[in-house]
């Protein structure tokens, strides 16, 4: 009887680590042909999984993934295959067991995009966030003189100015709309700034 109450307290765990990765990245590699998809988690209940999806190659009907889902403090593998595909998410039920591993990466959380600017450069331009994780955020913009040079940002948060010290890692042009996408960490802010960058994880 122990050893089921123990089952059941690990199973509940999981369950409520699942529902704590809403607007999460997860990597779905397929197990018969082995593509790589990536997406943003939008719903989690009862057993199945719904997904953002972005791939070139479409996905079908009873198709099976092995799923990398990146949770706030761990990694969660699993398999599922597909019951539903639509034009805006596809629904995975999963079919097997739940293992929680470390993160190698920062876990990243998808966000309703708002406005910023990049300071310390000869310009100001103004880019879009897309996604944060705690120690940084991706952006969108459509300047085509963006290098990666720039120092600080003023983000305009739905919680508030953010004054940051950023170093941009990466940028790149996405083929498909010519836009510049980037990906920064963040090297400093002070106390009121951090905690309205905190808040945004919660709301």
């Amino acid at each position: 009887m122990a050893h089921g109450s123990s089952s059941a307290r690990i199973y509940d765990t999981i369950e409520l680590t699942l529902g704590s990765t809403t607007g999460r990245r997860c990597r779905i590699q397929g197990l018969g042909d082995a593509s790589l998809h990536y997406g943003w988690i939008k719903e989690y209940a009862n057993g199945s999984i719904v997904v953002e999806v972005k791939s070139k190659k479409p996905l079908k009907n009873g198709d099976f993934f092995f799923f990398e889902v990146s949770a706030p403090t761990n990694l969660l593998t699993f398999v599922g295959f597909v019951t539903k595909v639509t034009e805006q998410a596809i629904t995975f039920k999963i079919s097997s067991e739940i293992e929680e591993r470390k993160l190698t990466t920062e876990s990243r959380l998808k966000v309703m995009p708002f406005t910023g600017l990049l300071t310390g450069g000869i310009h100001t331009p103004e880019i879009r966030i897309i996604e944060i994780s705690e120690e940084g955020f991706g952006f969108e913009t459509l300047d085509p003189c963006m290098d990666n040079k720039f120092t600080g940002a003023i983000l305009n948060s739905q919680q508030g100015s953010i004054a940051t010290q950023v170093k941009i890692m990466h940028l790149r042009t996405d083929r498909e709309t010519g836009d510049r996408r980037g990906g920064v960490k963040i090297k400093d802010m002070d106390r009121i700034s951090k905690a309205r960058w905190m808040r945004l994880f919660v709301e």
